[in-house]
């Protein structure tokens, strides 16, 4: 590390990063992974944080780099409001993204046809002002 000039970047989340799960006397957890950086590349990113995340699929966590954090855009839940029903061109929106072809296994594309209808119905949405306090 000092001969490359990196810092370790620390991190969130528990202390180790590889364990040899053993249930009984003799258990070994170690932090042997980390996230590393130069002191530019530091100063840049000045508040990136690494997170240690468990996995009962391997013997060592994930290490997870976040370069932005407190960035993240939370996502509004989507509801179909039930006044659309009575508009007029909702339900061939509706029909149409779902019969749109998806490629991949029966659940996956029926992942995707219920996000294609999810944003379909958003951008048809915007097409009207939809205000509650207002009648139609």
């Amino acid at each position: 590390m000092d001969q490359n000039n990196l810092v370790d970047i620390g991190f969130e989340g528990h202390p180790w990063t590889w364990s040899n799960h053993w249930d009984s006397e003799g258990e070994v957890r170690q932090r042997l992974d980390r996230c590393l950086g130069s002191f530019e590349w530091c100063q840049v990113f000045e508040k990136v944080n690494c997170q240690h995340i468990d996995t009962y699929a391997s013997d060592h966590s994930i290490l997870s780099l976040n370069t932005h954090p407190g960035k993240e855009k939370k996502k509004k839940r989507f509801y179909f409001d039930k006044r659309w029903l009575q508009r007029e061109g909702v339900h061939q929106v509706v029909e149409k993204a779902w019969l749109k072809e998806e490629p991949g296994s029966w659940m996956f594309r029926v992942t995707k046809k219920i996000r294609n209808c999810r944003i379909e119905s958003l951008k048809w949405r915007s097409t009207f002002q939809a205000n509650s306090k207002k009648k139609d």
